[in-house]
């Protein structure tokens, strides 16, 4: 018997509509009740209102990412230029409306009670990355100081799909997969990316996840690339983008 939520696990949407409307629908047919979005639905993409619009419905918790605050300048000069000309244009066709909601958005740790935790990079911060071992140690030794009763975070930011136990890590997630959870075990589990995948695999990416089973799924989803590239072209938005959606870099 259904005790508890069965929750989709979406981050790094990036202005793809395409690619969020076929995850979410992927999601309800595997028995999502709640999606849970890790950050990033704008930015690289031409499709952001659409792509506020179906996450404000969807999703009933929204951790800022990086592009989400740095909407308006001045912005991190680290950011690479076809990232800043797609936020130039975000600000442009976005309603004032749509960009408070995007700067009140809030990057500590979030708590899903009973559950997880959800990070857009990690749970030191919102632009720190989880990449290296000594990543993964730092995210644990928190983990275990300030939020000794959870045993499970999910985090974006990478656009890589991984799940990364204490006893086991699997970083390379490229068609559906299924993980069981050791109850007593920790885990920083990256669902992918919704809208811009870069593990050379052109599917959009997110989690699903079956609390009453202790099991997370990771599904690729095939979606309309060539409508979403042909509105990003007629948006005027750098052709680095839409090349990155159809080879998954």
């Amino acid at each position: 018997m259904k005790t508890s939520s069965v929750f989709g696990i979406i981050s790094d949407i990036h202005g793809n509509e395409e690619a969020l409307k076929a995850v979410l629908e992927c999601g309800r047919a595997n028995g999502v009740d709640d999606f849970i979005c890790l950050g990033d639905v704008i930015g690289y993409g031409a499709s952001v209102n659409e792509c506020i619009e179906l996450v404000r419905e969807n999703c009933s918790l929204v951790v800022q990412g990086n592009h989400d605050g740095e909407i308006m300048p001045p912005r991190n000069v680290l950011m690479v230029p076809e990232a800043q000309i797609a936020l130039d244009y975000a600000l442009r066709v976005l309603s004032k409306e749509s960009v408070d909601w995007l700067l009140s958005l809030k990057h500590p740790v979030e708590k899903v009670e009973g559950h997880f935790l959800a990070v857009h990079g990690s749970i030191e911060g919102r632009d720190n990355y989880i990449f290296s071992n000594k990543d993964v140690e730092a995210n644990f030794r928190l983990l275990k100081q300030y939020f000794p009763e959870d045993n499970l975070v999910f985090f974006g930011h990478t656009h890589l799909p991984m799940v990364l136990g204490e006893r086991k890590a699997v970083t390379e997630v490229k068609e559906d997969t299924s993980f069981k959870l050791g109850v007593e075990n920790l885990y920083l589990i990256n669902p992918g990316s919704v809208g811009q995948p870069r593990d050379k695999v052109a599917k959009a990416s997110f989690a699903i996840y079956y609390p009453d089973d202790h099991e997370v799924n990771i599904h690729r989803v095939e979606y309309d690339i060539k409508k979403e590239q042909d509105k990003m072209i007629a948006a005027g938005l750098p052709g680095k983008n839409s090349y990155r959606i159809e080879h998954g870099v």
